[in-house]
């Protein structure tokens, strides 16, 4: 379910992109904008390949955290996707009408629940497969790191990379929306 709902936030991600970045910036910054959208599904994937499954009653894994590498790469280039998205999204609804504006908050809103239900409920399984376990970060006399080989995907999945997505173009459409307010009373 999570690649799923990465794949769906990808392509709202890119629709945005397409509809807001592409006929306002230069082509480089869309092409930019297409490459680090693309970078970063494949790092989210990526982290998901390198995080080891809990095997009850199994050896452990004393390899350390191959998560590290790519979580090396992938927070800043998530952290510039998200940035570009923002100012593309402002520059972009500058001219759109206000029914617009709410449309868009509205299924921004939407996905932004239903990625926290499945985040919570992806988290709980996770726990649950992850409890008696020696690498469990959240029982007690474990000494390692929060993230670790098995729980590098709690952090990073698909359904926070859609929760940024979706927090980024509600709080960006919301800042367009309370700026307009001010600006012009009578829209």
């Amino acid at each position: 379910m999570n690649s799923i709902f990465l794949l769906i936030f990808s392509i709202y991600a890119f629709f945005i992109g397409y509809k807001f970045i592409k006929p306002n910036f230069k082509k480089s910054l869309f092409t930019t904008f297409i490459i680090i959208l693309i970078t970063s599904i494949l790092l989210f994937f990526l982290v998901d390949i390198v995080t080891f499954k809990p095997r009850p009653n199994k050896a452990t894994s004393g390899n350390g955290n191959l998560g590290f590498i790519v979580l090396y790469f992938l927070i800043p280039i998530f952290l510039t996707l998200l940035f570009i998205l923002s100012k593309g999204i402002y520059q972009g609804f500058q001219r759109q009408p206000l029914s617009e504006l709410k449309k868009h908050i509205m299924f921004g809103i939407v996905l932004l629940v239903m990625g926290t239900i499945l985040q919570i409920t992806y988290v709980s399984s996770k726990l649950n497969a992850l409890s008696n376990h020696p690498y469990n970060p959240f029982e007690e006399g474990y000494r390692g790191f929060i993230i670790n080989q098995y729980t590098n995907t709690l952090f990073f999945n698909g359904n926070i990379y859609g929760i940024f997505i979706a927090a980024v173009v509600i709080g960006t459409l919301l800042t367009l929306r309370f700026k307009r307010g001010k600006d012009h009373s009578k829209i």
